[in-house]
């Protein structure tokens, strides 16, 4: 093999590159033993490039990267979007196109709305991926130094970890039931917490105040500290309801008799079932709000998953149309985001609330 095989353009490997490619088809495509053999065949079909010594780790971890890359320019195409919608709505036991023609686009919206779930968090989680798999590369580089090989390693096994779990729309990977993060995933996302709570801490951009009352007695924005509550009165008798999937509550609110986590991925899309029951929790607790008591909603920066409840929940109090409720909001906060999905996800909740 050494006589015909080239010792220059070997990176990267186009086996693994060309496996990855066919895995991402056929991995939603196959169902029982045939997913096992095939992906086995794969996973051999890439190791055999370096048993052979027609490669070497360089040219793999290069291949990943080339092919993650390749899926962040090159989204899936619709047909398997919605094929991967399908089954998704199929294991939660909802009906499809069945019924009258209202229940069919009913449904239909649903497909829609699932296949972009898959296509924005598979583009997300692939960036993380290919961000991992570089930081590999960069792990082998300094592979001399034991520590230059650890100190890029560890970000590099998170990275690839966080982008499976956006991938697989995972939002409660690192937080229990309680809301809490158990000690050894801590440790492992320590680099990815820091991260995030270096943003909260420096970057994010501050309103007149942290948390903004979009309703009476109900307060929205980003992950407050125990001064913003100070300054608001916010001390005690609070019903608070956490969305950020990344960061633990701060123990002041943590600790309250009504502290609800529902962890969302950050900038990822919101599936219509997640929506549709954290929405339910927040209008039956505001309704319930005993004289004394206030609301918190809030994510870890305040610019999209907190606001996007907001603009529901003052949409359904308040009985206001969809764009007012967002201009509601919007006159709050300047730097509220809604990407296209999120203006499909509320168009639907309404529709389906009126």
């Amino acid at each position: 093999m050494s006589k015909h095989d080239s010792p220059f353009n070997q990176a990267p490997s186009l086996h693994v590159a060309y496996a990855c490619l066919f895995w991402s088809v056929l991995g939603r495509q196959l169902k029982g033993w045939t997913r096992w053999i095939v992906g086995i065949w794969l996973l051999f079909m890439g190791i055999a490039t370096l048993t052979v010594y027609q490669h070497h780790l360089v040219d793999v971890l290069t291949a990943m990267i080339l092919a993650h890359v390749g899926f962040v320019l090159f989204p899936s195409p619709s047909v398997l979007l919605h094929d991967s919608a399908l089954s998704r709505l199929k294991a939660g036991d909802l009906p499809f196109l069945a019924g009258t023609e209202k229940m069919k686009l009913d449904e239909k919206a649903k497909l829609d709305l699932e296949a972009e779930v898959c296509r924005r968090n598979q583009g997300i989680g692939n960036v993380y991926y290919a961000i991992g798999w570089c930081l590999l590369l960069l792990a082998l580089w300094g592979g001399t130094h034991a520590f230059g090989l650890y100190l890029w390693c560890w970000p590099s096994l998170v990275c690839i970890a966080v982008g499976r779990n956006y991938v697989i729309n995972n939002p409660t990977f690192l937080k229990n039931e309680e809301g809490w993060i158990p000690g050894f995933k801590k440790l492992f996302y320590s680099p990815y917490q820091w991260i995030y709570w270096l943003l909260w801490r420096f970057v994010r951009r501050r309103n007149k105040s942290s948390l903004l009352e979009i309703l009476p007695r109900c307060y929205v924005g980003p992950r407050a500290t125990a001064e913003d509550l100070r300054v608001l009165g916010l001390n005690k008798h609070l019903v608070v309801f956490d969305l950020a999937a990344e960061l633990e509550e701060i123990a002041i609110l943590h600790v309250q008799e009504n502290y609800h986590s529902f962890p969302l991925l950050d900038i990822a899309a919101i599936t219509l079932a997640d929506a549709e029951r954290i929405l339910a929790a927040l209008v039956i607790r505001y309704q319930q709000l005993k004289r004394g008591e206030n609301m918190i909603i809030h994510c870890t920066m305040g610019y999209n998953r907190s606001m996007i409840f907001a603009v529901l929940l003052s949409q359904k109090i308040l009985s206001l149309d969809l764009m007012d409720a967002i201009d509601l909001v919007k006159s709050h906060n300047k730097h509220l985001v809604l990407h296209k999905h999120t203006l499909q996800l509320m168009e639907v909740l309404v529709e389906r609330n009126s």
